[in-house]
């Protein structure tokens, strides 16, 4: 059976005062704050863990990338290291213009270190660094077509 007006108006006015009396007292007050501050700090350290979990996983990742970078580093520097057991480094050979520099190393070789250099035992010769003319010549580069060609020289170099 429904509730008539009067009964509703009666409930209004005894729900009001319930408020109104839990409102003005201190104790209801503290409890429902601590419940509240209970509520937030439970909200908070859940949180905090997913969170913390989240960080652990970001780190061990940003770990095991540090690791692969200086693997692959490594793994760099061995290749480059690699592509220049060809070169040779030549200093002291006067510098001119408009210089060939793969017939100039080809009668070096011939003439100072009596080994026989062809054209195609050399797969690219220059210089380095910008010319510069109140310094000494600048130092060659010569990266030879196979290793055993590199080795003659050297080996020349030293009985010379």
């Amino acid at each position: 059976m429904p509730l008539t007006r009067e009964q509703i108006i009666d409930y209004k006015v005894i729900f009001r005062e319930c408020i109104d009396d839990l409102i003005t007292d201190n104790t209801f007050i503290l409890r429902l704050g601590n419940a509240l501050a209970k509520t937030i700090e439970n909200s908070i350290d859940v949180a905090l863990k997913t969170h913390a979990e989240t960080l652990k996983t970001y780190s061990a990742h940003i770990d095991q990338l540090k690791e692969e970078n200086l693997v692959l580093r490594n793994k760099m520097d061995s290749l480059e290291q690699y592509s220049r057991r060809n070169n040779i480094r030549i200093n002291g050979i006067v510098q001119e213009q408009d210089e060939n520099l793969e017939e100039k190393i080809i009668s070096f070789c011939e003439e100072r270190l009596n080994v026989s250099v062809e054209l195609r035992d050399i797969d690219r010769v220059h210089r380095l660094g910008k010319p510069d003319k109140t310094s000494s010549p600048r130092s060659i580069i010569i990266k030879f077509t196979n290793h055993g060609c590199k080795q003659k020289i050297l080996a020349a170099k030293k009985r010379s």
